[in-house]
């Protein structure tokens, strides 16, 4: 047998126990001491790797009469090392498949805080819409008050200024009705003194028609004019046909105001 095949089968025997054990301890391990015990086992399946083939090169280069019973050892060493292969990938899946869990719980869970803290972020927005909501809820509320306020104060002038109305279309309707009442004999008599007054101008007796104006004038201002004052009214027989040198006079009452400075 080769020396040099020997070599390299001593090696892979203590590798090959050494991976071995190290598969055993993988499920142990948690986090980066598993990672990193798969990295080792990775490298000396690569450096296992490495074994056969030089032992498969140095198998072709001895004797045919060698060759059949290393051939059966190197094919042996060749299903060990697949053997650690799997065992291999198997511990590196449970790795991946615990490390993808982790990943999404960890995702998972950052999710969850982001949808809270979206959430939360919502609820206070909401919460302040509210409170702006609401405020200016109250000062339309409070808007509206005043301005009722100011409406019934507008509505209680306006009966007032109604009364005073009122009162003062009622005080003139009986200043009507007075000035009316007083004008009643003013008119009488000053169509009483017109018609005499035109008697006398017909009559050619203009001194006498002229004082009779001047009364007539006095009539009218006194009738227009309130103060108590007693005037006198011509009382002339016309009708007679004679006009008398004295003058009767006749006294009655009405109202006048300041006409003693025109006569």
């Amino acid at each position: 047998m080769s020396e040099v095949f020997e070599g390299y089968e001593r090696c892979y025997y203590e590798l090959s126990a050494n991976l071995s054990r190290k598969c055993t301890s993988v499920p142990l391990l948690n986090g980066v001491q598993k990672k990193q015990k798969l990295s080792e086992i990775q490298a000396g399946v690569e450096e296992a790797e490495a074994l056969i083939r030089k032992m498969d090169l140095e198998v072709r280069s001895l004797q045919p009469s060698l060759k059949a019973n290393l051939l059966a050892k190197l094919r042996e060493y060749k299903s060990d090392l697949n053997n650690l292969k799997r065992e291999v990938k198997k511990s590196s899946s449970a790795n991946d498949s615990l490390a993808a869990r982790d990943e999404l719980l960890e995702s998972g869970m950052g999710d969850t805080t982001m949808a809270s803290t979206d959430q939360r972020g919502r609820l206070l927005t909401s919460t302040e819409r509210l409170n702006h909501s609401s405020d200016r809820i109250k000062d339309n509320r409070r808007t509206l008050l005043e301005t009722e306020d100011l409406g019934v104060s507008i509505l209680q002038d306006l009966h007032q200024q109604r009364q005073s109305l009122l009162h003062t279309h009622d005080t003139l309707h009986g200043v009507d009705d007075n000035i009316g009442y007083l004008l009643r004999p003013v008119r009488f008599y000053f169509f009483g003194l017109l018609s005499i007054f035109q008697d006398l101008l017909y009559l050619r007796n203009y001194d006498r028609a002229f004082v009779l104006w001047r009364l007539c004038v006095k009539v009218v201002l006194g009738g227009l004019c309130p103060s108590v004052k007693t005037h006198t009214i011509l009382n002339l027989d016309v009708a007679s046909g004679s006009i008398p040198d004295s003058i009767t006079l006749k006294t009655i009452t009405f109202s006048t105001t300041s006409t003693n400075s025109f006569f």
